[in-house]
């Protein structure tokens, strides 16, 4: 019952309490993966009622082999209702993952007796799973053991006809056929989550600049509580060449997660990847500086030492020397720009002055998606210094700063252009609400925090209430709502 998991179990790994271990410059960033039994639960629940598992498994058994036979006296054998009242998961030592389905299976059929017979069995699927890392850098789950215990069955045969009945079917067919008709849903979900998992953590785009690609670095580990798993992230140029870049760590005492919702944190350093692969597309060339064409004579005003000539209209070339750095807090997040504006003559093209420029302009995120999304703050480029070969340019500061304000526009439409696909962990639990974003909520660490509900298909669960107000409040289109509403009030798997 070996299986490379190819999708939830890991396709919302990095969606769960994310923390960098300590990195060189490589092509990869470590992220550590850090979730929840609840959403590990929700993963399971969503593959079972999305594929149909157990009604598909029910109805093979019934139609074929010895289980044709498996309710004797019964003919035309249907389900009439299959649904999953409760799941539960429990984290062992070892690696160790427990998972209980509870079913609920009502079938009918014409009985010997005469007229419609139905039958509804309360079973739980108990799944006891191993979960490791392949050769080829995948999750492994590997299923040790399933077994499937017969809560309860009834009828709707009158009370007098009922126990005989009821009796030999528990006895000489239930128990021994019920496991063999369920536990082969073991092996389809682990199949069906694999199906997915590749799609999920597979190379994406980044708009049409490069790729982003995902892969599990380390073993995962099992704790009593939550489950590790490292990730390798990669950003490539469009060519397959992986990006270099340093990553820097997060802190061991990352802050407590809100409960029944997951968590990602972002180090600014995997951000500052994508600013490498954008950097070319970052330059540009600037006929206007505020509604106006730059002349020699308005700039030589300000900086009337570095011998420019008079009475020459000027273009302005951007160019990237460095490439691009993001700084997060809670006030005040901004990207710090190092670029050199060439002040070229309209005519003949040559260079009349050059100055080397440091700036630093607001940046905001935003995740909509699956994508994080990138925009810089319009009025909000600060100079922190400049500098020139030909001299002391410091009367140009300020006008340095009107130069970057036409600058950002460019540089909101190539980030725009270029969102950064995570690893398809936003809606892999299908959670109706958008995430939260907290920026640099530990002091003095530059992070992104990724918050998001993350609760299971399960009526007995106190916070699907919170999964239908939010809904309610978001405004949600109204087939996709009351579909997540049904599964919370009545999770049918038909």
């Amino acid at each position: 019952m070996d299986q490379a998991l190819k999708r939830p179990w890991v396709g919302v790994l990095v969606f769960f309490c994310v923390a960098m271990v300590p990195s060189e410059c490589g092509d990869s960033c470590n992220i550590v993966a850090h979730f929840e039994p609840d959403a590990m639960m929700r993963m399971v629940q969503v593959t079972v009622i999305k594929g149909n598992i157990l009604k598909n498994m029910v109805e093979k058994a019934m139609k074929t082999g010895d289980n044709s036979k498996m309710i004797k006296g019964i003919k035309g054998l249907k389900i009439k209702d299959l649904s999953l009242p409760n799941t539960s998961m429990h984290l062992k030592p070892n690696d160790r993952i427990k998972t209980s389905l509870t079913v609920n299976i009502t079938v009918s059929g014409k009985s010997f007796i005469g007229g419609q017979m139905t039958i509804t069995v309360v079973a739980a699927i108990i799944m006891d799973g191993q979960i490791s890392k392949s050769s080829d850098n995948k999750v492994t789950l590997k299923i040790i053991q399933c077994k499937v215990v017969v809560k309860s069955c009834s009828t709707n045969l009158s009370k007098s006809s009922l126990p005989k009945i009821v009796n030999k079917f528990l006895n000489s067919t239930l128990t021994k056929v019920m496991p063999s008709v369920l536990c082969p849903a073991a092996d389809i979900i682990v199949s069906k989550q694999a199906e997915g998992f590749e799609e999920m953590m597979a190379k994406k785009p980044i708009g049409t600049s490069g790729y982003i690609s995902y892969e599990v670095a380390e073993k995962p580990l099992v704790h009593p509580s939550y489950m590790n798993i490292d990730l390798k992230v990669k950003i490539e140029r469009k060519n397959g060449k992986t990006i270099q870049n340093n990553c820097d760590p997060l802190p061991n005492n990352l802050p407590p997660r809100k409960k029944g919702m997951s968590v990602v944190y972002l180090p600014a350093s995997a951000l500052n990847a994508l600013f490498i692969l954008l950097k070319p597309q970052l330059n540009i060339v600037l006929t206007k500086v505020k509604g106006s064409v730059p002349t020699s004579d308005k700039l030589k005003n300000m900086v009337p030492n570095v011998g420019l000539p008079a009475g020459k209209k000027m273009k302005v070339q951007i160019t990237h020397t460095q490439n691009p750095t993001v700084t997060i807090s809670p006030s005040n997040s901004y990207i710090t720009t190092y670029t050199e504006a060439s002040f070229l003559d309209v005519k003949s093209g040559n260079q009349l002055l050059l100055i080397n420029m440091k700036h630093q302009c607001d940046a905001n995120f935003a995740i909509k998606q699956d994508h994080l999304s990138i925009t810089l703050g319009a009025g909000s480029c600060r100079a922190v210094e400049i500098s020139s070969p030909a001299g002391d340019v410091s009367g140009a500061m300020k006008y340095t700063e009107t130069i970057m304000e036409d600058w950002l526009s460019h540089g909101t439409d190539v980030l725009k252009k270029n969102q950064v696909p995570l690893p398809g962990v936003m809606n892999a639990t299908n959670t109706v609400n958008d995430p939260e974003l907290i920026l640099g909520e530990v002091s003095g660490w530059n992070l992104i925090g990724v918050h998001r509900w993350s609760l299971p298909y399960n009526s007995s669960f106190s916070d699907c209430s919170k999964l239908q107000r939010h809904g309610k409040k978001r405004g949600l289109m109204a087939g996709f709502f009351f579909h997540i509403w049904d599964h919370c009030n009545n999770p049918r798997v038909m």
